[in-house]
């Protein structure tokens, strides 16, 4: 059975194309599901097969299936193909596209985490989700507040903001802020309860120590860190590491022009937000070998460009304690003990079968 073999993966199916030397080749479709997945692998793939297929939902899990059946298994880069072919994107094209650039090596590869980095990246996004949530349910009940002609101060809870005077309100802009505050707690919980399985997760793991050790980086911003890096010998370079978490700055050249623009965003957002978050706690600190690198940028090019200036340098500082699973040299020993301690104290495994247990119905009720 040895060839190529190239999948196309879709939402509801997946199309397949198959080359095996001297063979025609073969065209087939599956409907997708893991169990799908297997009989594919039965028909279509033994020790012999290369496999290739884009970077998709379901990538991954498909990738477990496959790479223990297979000569070898590549997950290509979905944003780096479409640089390439006719523009046509068609199963057929793509599928016959990916088979020929696996022949000639030439497939822009992503990185297949190990199951432990997916599962804390996948539980950081549903609760930046949750976080989100939280704050369009609080905006949603000031919108309906403001509606009436009440309003609010910066920063100000319209819980706490409005105390007795809620009783005052129209009927149905009670029921509004009742509500919409009731769901942004509900969403408030919830992420706490995913950050505990987060650091659950995480406690004893020695690169995350190691991060956690960095001045402004707290437990969150640690595992947004830990999980976007990933493995840091993946990354030969700090300039490697730059590009990946897309702090490195657009270059516009023409002619005789050259210059360097904004930042390019290219890659994961969450290690972004957080890494900029964890200078702002910096610079409220005053103090420390960052916060000098900031104050001396930021008496050349301001306050914005120096913050994010200083968010990659702790980046890349993280990638280096994680590369070599070692505390920052300058760390306060008092406070990184006490962060460890913190993980140790809040890190609590989510509630999985009670939770599962409530939303499933009795069998009185089922009946």
């Amino acid at each position: 059975m040895a060839g190529i073999l190239a999948l196309d993966l879709h939402k509801e199916y997946i199309y397949g194309y198959q080359e095996h030397p001297g063979e025609k080749a073969r065209r087939f479709r599956y409907a997708n599901g893991r169990e799908q997945w297997r009989d594919l692998a039965r028909k279509h793939v033994d020790s012999e097969t290369r496999v290739v297929f884009e970077a998709t939902g379901g990538a991954f899990a498909l990738y477990d299936i496959l790479s223990p059946l297979a000569k070898d298994v590549v997950v290509a880069n979905p944003l780096e193909l479409k640089r390439y072919g006719s523009g046509r994107h068609t199963d057929k094209v793509d599928v016959e596209r990916m088979a020929g650039m696996l022949m000639l090596g030439t497939v822009p590869q992503v990185w297949v985490p190990p199951q432990m980095v997916r599962e804390v990246r996948q539980l950081l996004n549903y609760r930046d989700s949750l976080v989100r949530q939280e704050v369009a349910m609080r905006n949603r009940a000031k919108m309906a507040l403001l509606a009436v002609g009440v309003v609010l101060p910066r920063g100000k809870d319209p819980i706490t903001g409005l105390g007795e005077a809620f009783s005052t309100l129209p009927r149905a802009t009670q029921v509004v802020v009742a509500s919409a505050m009731r769901k942004s707690r509900e969403a408030e919980e919830e992420a706490q309860a995913i950050l505990a399985e987060i650091e659950a997760m995480l406690k004893d793991d020695a690169m995350f120590q190691a991060v956690l050790s960095l001045q402004g980086i707290g437990r969150l911003t640690a595992a947004v860190v830990w999980a976007t890096i990933g493995d840091p010998a993946r990354f030969a370079t700090k300039k490697q590491v730059t590009r990946y978490v897309g702090f490195d700055p657009t270059v516009f050249q023409s002619g005789e022009t050259n210059h360097n623009g904004h930042i390019s965003r290219h890659g994961p957002s969450l290690v972004r937000k957080y890494a900029v978050e964890a200078v702002r706690s910096i610079i409220r600190s005053g103090k420390g070998p960052f916060f000098t690198y900031y104050q001396h940028l930021r008496e050349i090019h301001g306050h914005s460009r120096a913050a994010v200036a200083t968010a990659r340098k702790l980046v890349i500082a993280a990638w280096t304690l994680m590369r070599e699973q070692r505390p920052a040299t300058e760390v306060d020993q008092r406070k990184y003990q006490a962060k460890i301690r913190k993980v140790e104290r809040e890190a609590c495994p989510y509630p999985v079968s009670v939770e599962w247990a409530r939303l499933m119905p009795t069998l009185d009720q089922a009946g």
